[in-house]
Parts: C-alpha cells; sequence; structure tokens
C-alpha cells in the first residue's frame, strides 16, 4: 500500500522514536522511506512528489532526477533547498546537457554571448571545479572577470600575444 506524504509526516512527527517502513505515494514507481538511491522520471511536479519524502528518507544517498526536463527556474527552486543528499539533475549549459553533480565542463568552441551568462550557469553548478572556454567568444578582460568572481573554479582559455596562442593551463611554451 502507497503512503501519502502528509501521512509519513504525521505518524514520524507524532512517533520521533519510532523508525517507521512506507511505500511512498510517487508517481511512475516504487520508492521506499529506505531506498539509497532514486531515480526519477517525469516533470517538474513528479519530482515535487519525491521531494515530499526527503526528510523521512534517512538512508537515501542520491536522488536522480537527469530524466526530468526542468526550467532554469525549477533548477533555481530546487537548488536553493538543502536536502542533505545529492540531488541530480541537468541544466542546459549552452547547447550541452550537463550534471549538476560535474565538477568540469567544457564549453571549447560554444558561443557564449556574456559573462552573465556564465554566471547563470555557474549558479546552477554547485560543483565545478573546471570550466574550459577556449574559443568561447568572450575576450581575456571577460575570462579575468570569471576567474576572479570565482578562485575556486580553474578557468581556462586562450591568451593572445603577438603571433602566439597559448592555454591558460599550459605548462611550457616554445616558439620552435
Amino acid at each position: 500500500v502507497k503512503t501519502p506524504a502528509d501521512t509519513v509526516a504525521a505518524l514520524c512527527d507524532a512517533h520521533p522514536d519510532v523508525h517507521f517502513m512506507f511505500t511512498c505515494d510517487v508517481p511512475g514507481a516504487a520508492m521506499t522511506t529506505e531506498d539509497v538511491e532514486v531515480k526519477i522520471k517525469g516533470d517538474y511536479d513528479d519530482l515535487s512528489a519525491y521531494l515530499a519524502y526527503i526528510d523521512y528518507m534517512p538512508n537515501l544517498d542520491t536522488m536522480d532526477a537527469t530524466d526530468v526536463e526542468l526550467t532554469n527556474e525549477q533548477v533555481d527552486d530546487i537548488g536553493a533547498r538543502n536536502y542533505g543528499m545529492k540531488l541530480k539533475y541537468s541544466v542546459s549549459a549552452f547547447g550541452l546537457k550537463v550534471s549538476s553533480l560535474s565538477t568540469e565542463v567544457n564549453l571549447d568552441g560554444a558561443p557564449v554571448g556574456s559573462v552573465e551568462e556564465v554566471e547563470e550557469m555557474l549558479a546552477r553548478l554547485p560543483n565545478l571545479e573546471r570550466v574550459s572556454m577556449c574559443d568561447c567568444g568572450l575576450t581575456e578582460d571577460q575570462m579575468g572577470v570569471l576567474f576572479d568572481s570565482h578562485p575556486d573554479i580553474k578557468f581556462i582559455w586562450y591568451i593572445e600575444f603577438g603571433q602566439y596562442r597559448l592555454r591558460t593551463d599550459a605548462t611550457a611554451f616554445t616558439t620552435a
């Protein structure tokens, strides 16, 4: 029998010293309060139905919503909450689909229009440590702004001096 989230909440709140096990009333799949990982399909409403049980799933490590089509506003909404577990979702970044758990993204050659567009992407990808942006359309000054604003993220781009072009992650340079 599937149990609605409000019933689970009421029982758990009324009896905090009791460990309850429930089959959750969620669309499209069977989920129990004992699950460690959950994969979600559907839309934002389906994801919201799963999220209603989060506080009552002590073993849950990862909720994978990469198959759920989310708008930027919906990503902002779910990303702003602290769930105490990994919530994996996809973000559209300059024509690429990127996981919220990604630590690296390669935007080489992607048509990036402004620093602000990159800032929006960075806000939705909190785990990024490295972003390659060679030939993406931003100037050295614009890349410098991103570099200065995000010291925990390694940005890679080309710098040009004279006839030479060098990636910022290069460890050696020769003119031969």
